[in-house]
């Protein structure tokens, strides 16, 4: 048991070790708000974010294209849900897919934007996804500089263009079932056309010649126009991971689970060096015991030792020069020796005890007393 200043400084110890935990975790999930709060914000809007994204202002981006449609009056959607959830009209809609990011592109996605097309809808893609080597998967790419291309044959999606440059390092090698739409004076084919099922599909080698950098170069814009075949423009959005979800949900899964991973290990590690609960604190603090309580558990301490004449002997001899003393005599026996015990009221055990060695507990306590009486008989005496 602690008492006094030990137990009041191991208690204040105590409230500093289940504060620090406690701060600690407060900063744990501060950093983990954080992290969540910064991951979020990738997936809002911003002048920031990925290539070929409508929502994106910087040179790679592609809102420059959604608003020059507004500006001839189409209408305009950014998807933020997946193909296979929206009501897409598909014969009036095209539906535009720009260097779409693979976290967010599977297999159950590809379908969905597959049967849009097979079944009448408007597709206009970049190539080198999953979903363009589905739809056109007898093309080859290979690669080379592009430069300024020129419409080959007359189409719809190149009507009133003559030259449209890219800076990519993508082109066709072989068109498979396409149609080259676009084309260099080297012969490398930059864009192709080609009807799959009902639908269309439009796929451009690389972005370069619809983002904002480019669009205002060459009759660039005007392909951004004419390629959507004069449709309403639907510009998914979900795949560069503008999702509707918000907060943790709008995390990658891969995300997600580390998030998870380093809760779990904060909580298991707060809980291992965490002071368990124990007995009920005191209402007030501990403080000494009483003086009294002191001597008595001392007494006991020393009544609990073996007593003998190394110890007590200096005791019985000051009482033995006492009693010489007061009977006039160099030795504490004879007859006056009895006598002046006897007036000080010493009993003839006690006396018996004070003439020889200290062998015993008892032996003290009557050692002890026979000295006190004559001490006080002394004094009294002597006043």
């Amino acid at each position: 048991m602690t008492f006094g200043l030990d137990r009041d400084y191991t208690e204040r110890v105590d409230r500093r070790r289940v504060w620090r935990n406690v701060a600690w975790f407060v900063a744990l999930v501060v950093v983990l708000n954080v992290a969540v709060t910064v991951g979020s914000a990738i997936f809002e809007p911003s002048v920031e974010g990925p290539a070929g994204s409508s929502f994106v202002t910087e040179a790679d981006g592609v809102a420059g294209w959604r608003e020059l449609l507004q500006h001839l009056g189409r209408d305009t959607v950014r998807l933020r849900e997946r193909v296979a959830g929206a009501d897409l009209d598909r014969d009036t809609v095209a539906l535009v897919v720009i260097q779409p990011e693979a976290a967010y592109l599977d297999g159950a996605y590809a379908d969905a934007v597959e049967r849009f097309v097979r079944e009448g809808g408007h597709l206009v893609i970049t190539s080198g996804n999953p979903i363009a080597s589905r739809l056109l998967a007898e093309s080859r790419l290979a690669n080379g500089t592009i430069g300024d291309t020129r419409p080959l044959l007359p189409a719809a999606e190149t009507e009133g263009v003559d030259v449209v440059t890219f800076d990519g390092d993508l082109f066709f090698e072989d068109t498979g079932p396409g149609v080259p739409l676009l084309t260099s004076a080297d012969g490398q084919h930059a864009a192709l056309a080609a009807v799959v099922g009902e639908g269309r599909v439009v796929m451009i080698s690389e972005k370069s010649a619809v983002t904002n950098r480019l669009l205002a170069v060459s009759d660039n814009a005007a392909f951004a126009v004419a390629v959507t075949g004069g449709r309403n423009v639907v510009f998914d959005e979900y795949l560069h991971g503008y999702g509707l979800d918000q907060g943790a949900s709008a995390l990658p899964d891969n995300l997600a689970l580390a998030a998870g991973v380093i809760l779990v290990g904060a909580v298991v590690w707060i809980w291992a060096v965490a002071r368990r609960l124990g007995t009920p604190e005191q209402a007030g603090r501990a403080f000494p015991p009483a003086r009294s309580e002191f001597v008595r558990s001392l007494g006991a301490t020393l009544a609990r030792s073996h007593p003998d004449e190394r110890a007590y002997g200096e005791l019985r001899r000051h009482g033995l020069d006492l009693l010489a003393r007061m009977s006039g005599s160099r030795e504490a026996a004879g007859r006056q020796a009895d006598a002046v015990a006897a007036r000080a009221r010493v009993t003839g055990q006690e006396l018996a005890a004070l003439r020889q060695p200290v062998a015993s507990a008892e032996d003290a306590v009557l050692v002890g007393a026979a000295v006190t009486k004559l001490q006080a008989y002394s004094v009294g005496k002597d006043a």
